[in-house]
C-alpha cells in the first residue's frame, strides 16, 4: 500500500561527470546513506517502494547511460514519479516528452497605439518574451520604460532570439549602455554579443554559444559534421534534401531530433532553431578553416562543398518544379515551391555570387514563378534587378577578359560567352518588367522591355532569337 504524498526532491545533475554518480546523487537527495551490509541500489529501491514522491532531475543529458536506475525505480516503486530535464531524450519505455518552446512574442511589429486604453505595458501582457525583457531590463536600469519608439526594437530582439529566455536575459543586460535598437543590431552581427560576466551564473549559461557548445559536445563527430552541413538550409528541409546535401541518414535525423537540435515539423519537414543554425554555420566555416590548415595542398572546404551540394540540389528542384507547374503535378510542385522558397533563394544567390551562368539559366523560371505565385512581386522585382546588374557587368569586355574561368562552362570564346550571358540577361529583364507591371510601375516595365529588345537586336544576339 502506498502512503500519503511524501514530498518533492530536487536533484541537480549538472556538476556530475560520471553516469555512476546518478545513484549516489539520488540517495543523497533523499537523505539516504548506504548501510554497512546493504548496497546502495537495493536500499534506494526499498525506501521508495512504499513511498509517493516526485523526483525532479535537472540536466540529465550528459549522463544518459546512467538512466537505467530510473527504469528500475519506475518499475519497482509505482508511487514514484520522475520529472527530468534533458536536452536529449532518455529513451526509456515509459518516457513522456514535453517540448519546452520559446516564450511568446508578437508575429509582427505591434501597433504602437495601445488598444482599449490599456497602455503599452498592458498591450504587451499576452507576450511573455516581451514581459521578461522588460522585467530584466528594469533590474539593470530601473528607469527603463516601454515607449512607442522602442517597442518595435524590443519585439525584434525577442524575435531574433526566437523567444529563448536566456537570449532575452543576455540581451536585456545591455540596456544600461545600448538602446534596444542598438542591441538588435548587435545580435544580427553575431552570437558573440549575447554573453555576460555575471558571477552567479554557471559557465554554460554565460553565453548562448556556451549553451550550444554544451549540446554540441554531446554529439559524435559524424553527427557534428551532419549538423554543420544542415546549417546551409534556409527555412527547413525534408529528408531527401538532408540526405543529398548533408549526407544525413534517417538514424542521424532521429538522433538530432532526440537531442533537441532539430524539430520535426508538418509534412515531414525538419527545422533548426535560428540561433542554433547560426552557431552550426559558424562551426562549418571553422571546419573549413581547419581543413585548409591541415591539408594546404588539397584542402576539403566543408562550407564550399555543402553550399555547392545545396545549390545543385535546389537548382535542379527549381527546374523540375517550373516544368511540373504546366503538367498534372502542378499542385505538388506549387506546394514544394512554397515550402522551399528560402532554400531556392539561397541556391540562386549562391549561383549568382559565383557567376554560375548555367545554373542561373536553369533556375530563372522556377525562382521567378515562386515569387509570382506567392504574390511577392516586390521581392521578385528586386531579385531580377540585382541579377540584371550582375549580368550587365559580367558581359562587359573587361569582365570577360579578366575573369574567363568564372564563366565556365561557357568560356569557349568571348563572343560565345557574351551571347549566352546576354540571352539570360534578356530573360531576366523580361521577368523584371513583369513584376513591375504587377506593381503598377508601367513606365519602368516598358523601359525594361525596350532594353531587352535592344539586346536581342544587338550584334551579339541578332538573328539568334
Amino acid at each position: 500500500q502506498i502512503d500519503a504524498f511524501d514530498g518533492v526532491f530536487f536533484v541537480a545533475l549538472d556538476s556530475l561527470h560520471s553516469p555512476q554518480a546518478v545513484l549516489p546523487a539520488l540517495a543523497g537527495a533523499l537523505g539516504l546513506a548506504p548501510g554497512q551490509d546493504q548496497e546502495l541500489q537495493p536500499q534506494l529501491l526499498a525506501y521508495l517502494r512504499h513511498k509517493r514522491v516526485l523526483l525532479v532531475l535537472d540536466n540529465f543529458e550528459h549522463l544518459l547511460s546512467g538512466a537505467g536506475i530510473l527504469a528500475r525505480v519506475l518499475e519497482e516503486a509505482p508511487g514514484t514519479q520522475i520529472l527530468a530535464t534533458s536536452r536529449t531524450r532518455l529513451n526509456l519505455q515509459g518516457e513522456q516528452l514535453f517540448a519546452v518552446e520559446g516564450m511568446a512574442y508578437p508575429d509582427s511589429p505591434p501597433d504602437p497605439v495601445p488598444a482599449l486604453g490599456k497602455g503599452l505595458d498592458g498591450g504587451m501582457a499576452p507576450y511573455s518574451a516581451v514581459q521578461l525583457f522588460l522585467a530584466s531590463a528594469r533590474r539593470a536600469e530601473p528607469g527603463f520604460a516601454l515607449t512607442p519608439d522602442n517597442l518595435g526594437d524590443i519585439v525584434a530582439i525577442c524575435r531574433l532570439v526566437d523567444g529563448l529566455p536566456l537570449g532575452i536575459l543576455l540581451a536585456s543586460a545591455w540596456v544600461p549602455v545600448l538602446s534596444p535598437g542598438q542591441i538588435a543590431a548587435e545580435i544580427r552581427q553575431g552570437l558573440g554579443f549575447l554573453e555576460t560576466d555575471l558571477r552567479d551564473l554557471p559557465e554554460r549559461h554565460r553565453s548562448l554559444a556556451a549553451v550550444f557548445r554544451h549540446s554540441w559536445d554531446l554529439l559524435a563527430p559524424h553527427e557534428q559534421e551532419v549538423l554543420e552541413a544542415l546549417s546551409v538550409f534556409q527555412g527547413g528541409f525534408d529528408r531527401p534534401a538532408a540526405g543529398r546535401v548533408a549526407g544525413a541518414s534517417l538514424r542521424d535525423l532521429k538522433r538530432l531530433v532526440d537531442s533537441s537540435l532539430l524539430q520535426r515539423c508538418a509534412a515531414g519537414r525538419y527545422d533548426m532553431h535560428p540561433l542554433l543554425q547560426r552557431y552550426a554555420a559558424g562551426r562549418l566555416r571553422q571546419a573549413s578553416g581547419e581543413s585548409r590548415e591541415l591539408a594546404p595542398g588539397g584542402p576539403t572546404d566543408a562550407a564550399q562543398e555543402a553550399g555547392e551540394r545545396h545549390c545543385a540540389y535546389y537548382i535542379a528542384a527549381l527546374e523540375r518544379w517550373a516544368a511540373d507547374l504546366h503538367g498534372p503535378q502542378q499542385a505538388e510542385a506549387l506546394a514544394a515551391l512554397l515550402a522551399d522558397t528560402g532554400n531556392a533563394r539561397a541556391a540562386w544567390d549562391w549561383a549568382i555570387d559565383r557567376r554560375q551562368v548555367g545554373r542561373l539559366e536553369r533556375a530563372l523560371a522556377g525562382i521567378c514563378t515562386c515569387y509570382f505565385r506567392q504574390g511577392r512581386f516586390q521581392e521578385g522585382r528586386e531579385l531580377c534587378a540585382t541579377a540584371a546588374g550582375r549580368l550587365a557587368r559580367m558581359s562587359s569586355t573587361d569582365a570577360l577578359a579578366d575573369r574567363p574561368a568564372a564563366l565556365q562552362p561557357y568560356s569557349l570564346s568571348h563572343a560565345h560567352t557574351r551571347a549566352r550571358l546576354q540571352r539570360l540577361w534578356v530573360k531576366v529583364l523580361a521577368w523584371q518588367a513583369h513584376f513591375c507591371r504587377l506593381l503598377e510601375r508601367t513606365e519602368r516595365a516598358e523601359e525594361l522591355l525596350q532594353q531587352s529588345l535592344a539586346l536581342l537586336a544587338g550584334a551579339d544576339l541578332a538573328g539568334q532569337d
